[in-house]
């Protein structure tokens, strides 16, 4: 049996993840053995629910009891100190996005992944669902792209992390539609709680982020192109069963789907829009 552990019940991935595993099975020989969360009660709700058989005390004391592991807290400044010791002990584990809170951080923990040769990834599982993949075939035949706009749900003083939370999703959507050279960013206030940010490309499009705060449209996304213009809702569902099953994958193969470098792009344009958002201004983004 495949023992699987999970940091940071409080984030509803958790509820999700745990469901497929040990409830409607999705995955057989795998169970979900142990969790760990902040707030006592919603873990305990959870393992209820879900059959998790042990509430551990901290996320280290998994070590020993799962054969991989997946680091879901709500707040990326979480995410890495929450994984080092699982990687530090040769345990495989999903850091659910954002990767970490900055670059020098997820730097590190990538560094004792390839030290312990273990396999440390990252991303949002929306990026593995039916209607993302359909839809990048669909912009794939657009030609040259110009100009993209990206809908989503974002609000940018959020407690868990400001613009990562949720953010995340559309540069995560961005950088896999159209690459990591980004060379700079600039966040655009808006007059109420819904603002937008400027991506620049080295070579390619311009890009605006629609950080709506309110906003229960969904996903969206409109691109041009030298052979038209299409805007795409998107359709995610199955997103949480898609990315466990690209995770126990990778997993099995050892084979990462992400460089360093694509696992680190997400976290330095989001930590680059941080810095946009207090300067008012244009900011570069850093090597990474």
């Amino acid at each position: 049996m495949l023992r699987v552990g999970i940091v940071g019940s409080e984030n509803s991935h958790t509820l999700h993840f745990a469901k497929l595993i040990n409830v409607e099975k999705k995955f057989r020989g795998t169970k979900v053995v142990a969790v760990w969360g902040e707030e006592p009660n919603h873990t305990q709700n959870v393992a209820q629910q879900t059959g998790i058989p042990e509430i551990v005390t901290k996320p280290e004391k998994m070590v020993g009891k799962v054969d991989l592991a997946i680091v879901d807290h709500r707040h990326a400044r979480y995410h890495i100190p929450a994984a080092t010791p699982l990687v530090r002990a040769g345990i495989p584990v999903l850091v659910d996005k954002p990767f970490s809170w900055n670059v020098p951080e997820g730097k590190r923990l990538l560094a004792l992944a390839a030290k312990k040769k273990t396999l440390v990834t990252s991303y949002s599982c929306v990026r593995y669902s039916d209607g993302f993949l359909k839809d990048k075939e669909t912009i794939q035949g657009l030609g040259k792209i110009t100009s993209v706009d990206y809908f989503g749900p974002c609000d940018v003083n959020s407690p868990y992390g400001g613009i990562f939370f949720y953010g995340i999703h559309q540069v995560e959507m961005m950088t896999a539609h159209l690459g990591i050279d980004v060379v700079a960013v600039q966040f655009n206030k808006g007059t109420t709680n819904d603002h937008t940010a400027t991506v620049y490309y080295k070579d390619g499009p311009i890009v605006t982020l629609h950080l709506l705060k309110d906003y229960k449209g969904g996903f969206r996304y409109t691109f041009c192109g030298a052979g038209g213009t299409v805007h795409l809702p998107l359709d995610y569902s199955g997103l949480y069963e898609k990315g466990l099953k690209a995770f126990f994958r990778m997993v099995k193969s050892g084979k990462n789907d992400f460089s360093e470098r694509e696992l680190l792009a997400p976290v330095a344009i989001l930590e680059t829009l941080a810095k946009s958002i207090q300067s008012g201004q244009r900011e570069k983004i850093k090597k990474f």
